[in-house]
């Protein structure tokens, strides 16, 4: 059962947050946010014995809203705010709560995200508020999600709701214009939370899973609006497509990590694939190429590959020159020296990841010192990759990659006393 309601909260925490704050207005953001957590509570303690509802987020939506009324009520008269609420005459007495318009939820969800974006906030934080309040994650999720300290996070929330308060936080019109102003934005916010489900295994499996299933719900959302349609879009939608069909085949029955040229192809989610391809021609019109463009291409150029052995790697590399020369940053090099040593040799791709291991900022990112493994291991350096392979497990943020990166220095070992 808590799975079950988790999931169903999950895909109606955003909306019904949007619509509350759009009917009582967003100086109640903290009692919103408040009340569709209590509604999830509820649920959790009614539905194991009652059962689930036959609307279970009409449930949520009505006992969200009675607790968001009876919390704003606190600081403000209840006609005043039932008045706000109903529109109606404030002596009477209201009417049940009545379930949002279905025309308007996908608006005013797009619109809380746009809030969400607001320009004032960091890069983090408009993250951050995007997943506690239109994603309907835990501080504790988030803070396992992105190997952050609960209490850090917290802050975050903090510091991000009281500037939004500061510059008004009532729910803007997801107009065309606003989509243009804040798209870019909320591309990258729908990116990070990508990224961060899809960086590695790590602690709750479907804490990760789920974030990555968002992130590509929130691209759906933002194409399916007028004015949603742009060509970056798309290709962050096909880019995640890509990457999210390769999830059911990360790992084995044993929950070991499988890396990608050894992963069963069988189990890529064959309909992800089929809308990522789709979502990265449309993503051809235009004349802007963004690193959403270069990356779902790299992407695309896997899933395109029957086998391993079949991947266009010339063409990876192509489109990882050009990521390195339009957006450079040590991450791209390191990956692009993968590429390298496929189109070059491994001699060739040691060189590129040493050079690109000399930046500080990959100083503890545990891939710098397994991409280096890996071709110490092509050469027949067993040592030397074993020592990569260790330091790389000491790094590595999650238990599965780490007894994935100890088995491999022991492999190693064991060659050399094979050898």
């Amino acid at each position: 059962m808590p799975t079950l309601v988790d999931d169903i909260f999950r895909r109606s925490a955003g909306e019904i947050s949007a619509v509350l704050l759009r009917r009582l207005g967003g100086a109640n953001l903290d009692t919103v946010e408040e009340a569709v957590q209590d509604a999830f509570v509820q649920a959790l303690r009614t539905w194991s014995y009652r059962g689930v509802p036959d609307n279970p987020k009409g449930w949520l939506y009505r006992v969200a809203l009675r607790r968001a009324l009876d919390g704003a009520a606190r600081g403000q008269r209840r006609d005043r705010l039932l008045a706000a609420a109903w529109a109606g005459n404030a002596a009477a007495p209201p009417p049940p709560p009545a379930l949002p318009d279905p025309d308007r939820v996908s608006d005013d969800e797009l619109a809380l995200l746009l809030l969400c974006c607001h320009p004032d906030l960091t890069r983090i934080d408009r993250v951050v508020l995007t997943l506690k309040i239109g994603c309907g994650f835990s501080v504790d999720e988030i803070a396992a999600a992105f190997l952050a300290k609960r209490a850090a996070v917290a802050q975050r929330l903090v510091r991000a709701k009281k500037k939004l308060r500061e510059g008004g936080p009532e729910l803007p019109d997801p107009t065309a214009e606003l989509l243009a102003a804040r798209g870019g934005d909320l591309r990258e916010v729908v990116y990070l939370l990508f990224s961060g489900g899809h960086a590695a295994v790590h602690g709750d499996g479907l804490v990760r899973d789920e974030l990555c299933a968002e992130a590509l719900r929130l691209a759906r959302l933002m194409l399916g609006h007028t004015g949603g349609e742009h060509p970056a879009t798309r290709a962050l939608g096909a880019l995640m497509c890509f990457h999210g069909a390769r999830l059911p085949a990360r790992t084995d029955a044993s929950a070991t990590l499988v890396p990608l040229d050894e992963q069963d192809r069988t189990l890529w989610d064959r309909a992800l694939l089929a809308e990522g391809f789709h979502h990265l021609e449309c993503a051809a019109a235009g004349d802007e190429l963004t690193r959403y463009h270069l990356e779902a291409g790299i992407a695309a150029a896997h899933a395109a590959a029957p086998t391993s052995a079949d991947t266009d790697w010339p063409r990876v590399l192509e489109l990882y020159d050009a990521l390195a020369e339009r957006h450079p940053s040590p991450v791209v090099a390191l990956n692009r020296a993968v590429a390298i040593g496929r189109v070059h040799g491994p001699a060739a791709g040691l060189a590129a990841a040493r050079e690109a291991a000399t930046d500080d900022r990959l100083a503890q990112y545990h891939l710098r010192p397994a991409v280096i493994g890996a071709f110490l291991a092509e050469l027949g350096a067993h040592v030397e990759a074993a020592a990569a392979f260790t330091e790389a497990a000491t790094l590595a943020p999650s238990v599965t990659e780490r007894h994935y990166l100890e088995a491999r220095a022991a492999r190693m070992l064991d060659a050399r006393v094979g050898g």
